[in-house]
């Protein structure tokens, strides 16, 4: 029932995104369309959260699962849905740097205008991620995401609190592992429903896939060759540009 409910969760936030895309896609891709910063910012948390249930719930799910099997054994208070609280508590707090950056992401774009730099940003920008994704702290965090029974064995702790204080240590980690593709999310369009699945089904296939280091190293190559393209050759700028 766990996993279901987990699952229908995250099908809701996925039919709330969908319609927020058409439908107010200022408050994600246009804050300064907001009355004020803090309203704007407020705003952008909420959106950026249920983006992230939908995102997230599937590859975090049997995490969650593990946790409710072990608190029942020993027979602890903690609840798996403070475990997710906790987990979706530090992905929105992520959401305020992301933005203030989107604020001032206009004054960047002018500067890198003025060098006559801006076509080459997000052939930067991709390239920097895909070197992210083939780095050893990557492969590092990608471990822990990947090691449920590891975690929850060597960093339980019983009661309320504890299942809180568990859901975010894992969201800090699970930040760090997918920080280089949420970074190229932004890039390509952060409310797209296309590239919110492409990305949503990379970090999948880094947990389920069996092979996880293989995947991202896949799409590190990939994000390395798409960038350097971007960097250096016209047409490939001018299709990212255009995405």
């Amino acid at each position: 029932m766990l996993g279901t409910a987990l699952l229908a969760l995250a099908a809701l936030a996925w039919c709330w995104t969908a319609h927020e895309a058409g439908a107010m896609n200022c408050v994600m891709t246009m804050p300064e369309m907001q009355n004020s910063r803090w309203t704007g910012c407020a705003l952008y948390v909420l959106s950026w959260t249920t983006m992230m249930v939908a995102m997230m719930l599937p590859a975090v799910t049997p995490m969650v699962l593990l946790f409710a099997r072990i608190a029942r054994t020993r027979r602890s208070n903690g609840s798996p849905w403070l475990f997710v609280g906790g987990y979706l508590i530090v992905w929105g707090l992520f959401a305020i740097p992301a933005y203030f950056a989107t604020l001032e992401y206009p004054a960047i774009a002018h500067s890198a205008a003025t060098l006559s730099l801006a076509p080459q940003l997000p052939g930067a920008v991709l390239l920097l991620a895909g070197l992210y994704q083939l780095s050893a702290f990557k492969n590092a965090c990608l471990r822990h995401c990947t090691a449920p029974l590891d975690f929850v064995m060597h960093r339980w702790r019983d009661g309320m609190g504890g299942a809180l204080l568990m859901g975010a240590h894992h969201a800090i980690v699970c930040v760090a592992c997918c920080s280089a593709l949420m970074i190229v999310l932004f890039t390509l369009g952060v409310m797209s429903l296309k590239w919110m699945a492409v990305i949503a089904g990379c970090m999948a296939a880094e947990r389920f896939a069996g092979h996880g280091r293989l995947v991202s190293r896949f799409t590190g190559a990939t994000l390395v060759a798409i960038g350097l393209a971007g960097l250096f050759l016209p047409s490939a700028r001018e299709v990212l540009l255009r995405l």
